[in-house]
């Protein structure tokens, strides 16, 4: 499975490729700012999920910081998070989720959103997904 972070903040979309896994997820670079456009946030997240590397047992390393901070100028990734949404897509095996992600109830971290994830088959309409879903939710 491979997966990639897509953040709206700021007006920006940012495309993040994701390591980690073992139930975490690491903001790992590349990070793409790519503009309100389907097809430019479809062959970002393309991009991402080609260096994504998720496996099943490895957690974040002992002092990992995501590498939004730098390139946003922010000093912590709650700082980072304010006013932000956050989406997820996961690929395995040319089936592709789409999930908004919102604040976990216990205040710790981020899960699912209730409006569950959008599935397709292919990369047809990705983008489309992407920016749909970015755009219910609120900041």
């Amino acid at each position: 499975m491979t997966a990639a972070a897509i953040y709206f903040r700021a007006g920006e979309i940012l495309v993040v490729p994701q390591g980690g896994g073992g139930g975490h997820f690491i903001d790992v670079e590349p990070i793409e700012v790519v503009p309100h456009d389907a097809a430019a946030v479809q062959a970002a997240v393309q991009r991402a999920l080609q260096v994504s590397g998720v496996t099943p047992n490895d957690a974040p390393p002992k002092g990992w910081k995501t590498p939004l901070l730098k390139q946003t100028g922010v000093k912590s990734y709650k700082a980072f998070m304010q006013g932000a949404v956050l989406c997820f897509v996961f690929e395995d095996g040319g089936t592709f989720d789409v999930e908004r992600w919102q604040p976990a109830r216990d205040g710790r971290g981020y899960e699912p959103a209730p409006v569950g994830a959008t599935r397709l088959r292919g990369t047809d309409g990705l983008g489309d997904a992407v920016l749909s879903l970015l755009s219910q939710a609120e900041p």
